[in-house]
């Protein structure tokens, strides 16, 4: 029902490339074969495009060889709008495809290799749009936010109606009961609520719709608005319950502090609403039952993994120590993709880890998953798409671009977000949508890089 009501919404877009963003957008919510079809209609819209513009070009020429020289060309500038981080995002997914050489299943490595078949075509596909990247990137900014709403309010009025009776719907409005008709898990939709919040901020309030009102009225109603939305999501992504995404919005608040202070935009106004910021959290925690119950399970340093109720600290520790001890059986090329779940469960049953086994779990972090899968070169490649943008960004000024970041790379820490098709194309779409630049930008002015051209 989200993937129509977010599809239909799309149609109303003015511009090709709100069309497009619309329908990426949509396909967060959609199923995973429904993802691959989208991601292969915007890429096969794409090449079209382009080998018309070039028909078009050389019959306006009117001489071949002319035209062969500019295919050439333009095939060499495709090439070159790659930036480093995609070009690591490519490696990343043939190291996967190489890795079938020491995999012996090679049917689950197969199944691996096709559900990262999207690492080679986010990058390719934004190459591709690269002139029109910047309206892309707009658009992609406002249906973020746009979808984040629509989809927290169907969530909310979704337990609303299923929920006896007022006096529990606080004490329903929490974690997978909140989560259920998104077709989201709730960490994969607090990521998403979160970068919602992102997308909100740099379209509204600090970017090309950031101009002073007209009228006292007019900024009151911006004022009401964004507070609105703001809080609303801040409430939403608490009740959503995923502890590492409210940590990942601390993170990302103080990074936000330090670079409002690097570039002198901080004020002491801003003081109460960071400190409102922090309590509204901590009160609708200490409010709700489950949210209280997990987050005291993340606190209790003295708790094991057989006292863990709802797959915390205790119980993630574990899965990341016996990742370690897997990967220190294969060194120099890891397990290769095929492999890496089998030795990963010998490796639990060896150590009597029995809720890793029988649950079949995956290492919750990323980053040991893809050293133990690939070795030391398949994580440098990983840690290479992440970080270098955030150097850059925090060179360059570029909030979106250093919150972003910190968004996928702090989320990576408790989740296997490239394991899950789901997680895959949320990351992909913000990797190569937001933060993945083709090309390095120029370094901007003292505050930010010019804000793109409102649709």
């Amino acid at each position: 029902m989200l993937q129509r009501i977010l599809t239909s919404v799309g149609r109303l877009a003015p511009s090709p490339e709100s069309r497009i963003a619309a329908l990426l957008v949509a396909g967060v919510f959609m199923p995973p074969f429904l993802q691959v079809l989208v991601q292969g209609l915007w890429l096969g819209y794409l090449l079209w495009n382009r080998r018309g513009d070039q028909q078009r070009g050389d019959q306006e020429r009117g001489d071949q060889e002319r035209g062969d020289l500019q295919r050439s060309n333009q095939q060499v500038s495709f090439l070159s709008r790659l930036s480093l981080p995609a070009w690591a995002q490519i490696l990343l997914g043939l190291l996967t495809l190489l890795s079938l050489l020491w995999t012996t299943n090679q049917s689950e490595g197969w199944t691996e290799i096709i559900s990262k078949i999207p690492l080679f075509t986010w990058p390719i596909a934004f190459a591709l749009a690269d002139q029109k990247t910047t309206n892309l990137r707009t658009a992609l900014l406002r249906w973020t936010w746009i979808s984040s709403g629509l989809v927290g309010l169907v969530c909310v009025l979704d337990v609303l109606f299923r929920s006896q009776a007022p006096a529990f719907w606080f004490a329903d409005l929490v974690y997978e009961n909140l989560a259920r008709i998104s077709g989201l898990h709730p960490i994969y939709l607090s990521i998403w609520v979160l970068m919602g919040m992102l997308a909100y901020l740099q379209d509204r309030v600090v970017g090309s719709e950031a101009s002073a009102p007209s009228s006292p009225r007019l900024a009151l109603r911006q004022r009401l608005f964004h507070t609105l939305y703001l809080g609303c999501s801040l409430v939403f992504l608490t009740q959503l319950s995923s502890r590492m995404a409210l940590l990942t919005a601390l993170l990302v608040l103080t990074a936000s502090v330090f670079f409002l202070a690097r570039t002198g935009r901080l004020r002491l106004v801003y003081l109460p609403l960071l400190l409102l910021v922090l309590l509204l959290p901590w009160a609708l925690i200490n409010g709700n039952k489950v949210n209280q119950s997990r987050y005291k399970e993340m606190v209790n340093l003295q708790g094991t993994y057989q006292s863990d109720r709802w797959g915390g600290r205790a119980l993630r520790v574990q899965k990341w120590k016996y990742t370690l001890h897997c990967y220190l059986h294969f060194p120099l090329l890891g397990t290769g993709a095929g492999d890496f779940q089998k030795e990963l469960l010998d490796t639990y049953r060896q150590n009597d880890f029995s809720p890793g086994f029988e649950n079949r779990f995956n290492s919750h972090n990323q980053y040991l998953q893809t050293l133990a899968t690939l070795g030391p070169l398949g994580l440098a490649l990983l840690l290479t798409c992440l970080f270098l943008p955030l150097r850059w960004h925090w060179e360059d000024r570029y909030w979106l671009g250093i919150a972003t970041v910190l968004l996928v790379a702090a989320s990576m820490l408790t989740e296997s977000l490239l394991e899950r098709q789901k997680g895959i194309y949320i990351v992909g779409l913000l990797a190569n949508g937001y933060f993945c630049y083709r090309q390095r930008p120029s370094k901007p002015g003292p505050l930010e890089p010019p804000p793109p051209q409102a649709l």
